[in-house]
C-alpha cells in the first residue's frame, strides 16, 4: 500500500472512488436522491476534476492510496481552512487500513502547515471510522451539496498531536 499525491491524471480514478463509495458504501444510510446528489457518475465531471487538480486554486493537497499499481482510495486536506474534505475508500478496500493510512497522512500534511487542530462533516456512514481514528463530535447537523440539497451529516473536530520529529 503507497500514498502518493494526487495528479491530473488520477482525475478518473477518484471520481470513480468517490461514487464506488458513496453508492455502494453509505447507500444504507441515505436516500438514493441523497446518493445522487453527493456523488454523480463520471460523465460530465472529468474535465472539471482535471482542472481543479491542475490548477489546485484553494491549494488543498489531495492524496491517492495504491494497492498493486491500483487506486484503492483518496483523501483531501483543505489547509487554509483546517477541513478534512475527503476520505473515500473503494468498497472493495473497505476495512484494509487504507481510510486510516490516509487520515495519517492528511494529519501529517495539516501539521507541516503548522496545524493544530482539524474538523469535517462526516457522514452517518463514517462516524464510527472517524471516532476510532481520534475525532470528537456527536452532534447531527447538515451538509449542504453542491445542488444545495441538505445531507444529514456530523459535526467532528481533533486535535492534532504535534511530531516529535
Amino acid at each position: 500500500m503507497i500514498i502518493r499525491k494526487a495528479t491530473e491524471k488520477d482525475a478518473a480514478a477518484i471520481i470513480q472512488l468517490h461514487f464506488d463509495a458513496v453508492h455502494v458504501t453509505a447507500a444504507a444510510d441515505y436516500e438514493q436522491e441523497i446518493l445522487n446528489d453527493w456523488s454523480k457518475p463520471l460523465e460530465g465531471r472529468l474535465d472539471a476534476m482535471q482542472e481543479q487538480l491542475r490548477l489546485n486554486a484553494e491549494q488543498t493537497k489531495i492524496f491517492i492510496c495504491e494497492i498493486d499499481d491500483r487506486a484503492v482510495g483518496f483523501g483531501e486536506l483543505a489547509p487554509r481552512t483546517n477541513e478534512v474534505r475527503a476520505v473515500y475508500v473503494a468498497p472493495s478496500a473497505a476495512r484494509k487500513g487504507v481510510g486510516k493510512m490516509l487520515l495519517q497522512e492528511i494529519e501529517k500534511a495539516a501539521r507541516s502547515h503548522g496545524l493544530t487542530e482539524l474538523w469535517l462533516d462526516s457522514s452517518l456512514t463514517a462516524v464510527p471510522f472517524y471516532l476510532s481514528q481520534g475525532f470528537a463530535g456527536s452532534v447531527e447537523s447538515e451538509h449542504t451539496l453542491r445542488s444545495g440539497r441538505k445531507m444529514r451529516c456530523v459535526k467532528m473536530q481533533k486535535k492534532l498531536k504535534q511530531s516529535l520529529t
